[in-house]
């Protein structure tokens, strides 16, 4: 009865609880218990299984590729150890190459995707990736480690990975 309502009632329910022999743990207040768990840090949501691709393969050939691993987004390998990665996804090859009329076997990869990308750590707090995707208007991030990538993290995998069901 509690649950799929967004504004919690804290006293009714305090006395719902006391009525049916619950007490509060730990003599804490019943606001500051956590009713839901949720996974603190990207490591615990990101995806690990990253699909990379040369800049230089064409957009039709990314496509297959996405379609053969069930990815909607690819990291776009870096050139030289100095170099930046980039990333391309679904929404730049729809805006990009379809909206266009453009030939995807005719447009490279590194033309429609975007460099430098922005990248997070997997210990930063789920809460801060949706802050910095919400200011920064992205919706995937790669997880980088030891100036390697190891993840790739979306508004999807944080609102549903991030809750421990």
């Amino acid at each position: 009865e509690i649950v799929g309502t967004t504004r919690i009632d804290y006293p009714r329910l305090r006395e719902r609880l006391r009525a049916n022999g619950a007490d509060l743990l730990l003599g804490r207040p019943l606001e500051s218990q956590v009713l839901c768990r949720f996974k603190e840090v990207l490591r615990d949501v990101m995806r690990e299984n990253v699909t990379f691709v040369d800049g230089q393969v064409d957009v039709m050939e990314a496509m297959r590729i996405m379609q053969r691993v069930g990815a909607t987004s690819l990291i776009v390998e870096r050139r030289s150890p100095d170099d930046e990665y980039g990333m391309v996804l679904f929404s730049d090859i729809a805006k990009e190459v379809i909206a266009k009329n453009r030939a995807p076997e005719r447009v490279n990869v590194y033309e429609i995707m975007a460099k430098p990308v922005i990248s997070v750590r997997p210990e930063m707090r789920v809460r801060y990736c949706a802050r910095l995707f919400e200011r920064c208007g992205i919706s995937h991030a790669p997880v980088v480690e030891n100036d390697k990538v190891i993840g790739i993290v979306s508004y999807y995998l944080l609102v549903l990975g991030a809750l421990d069901l």
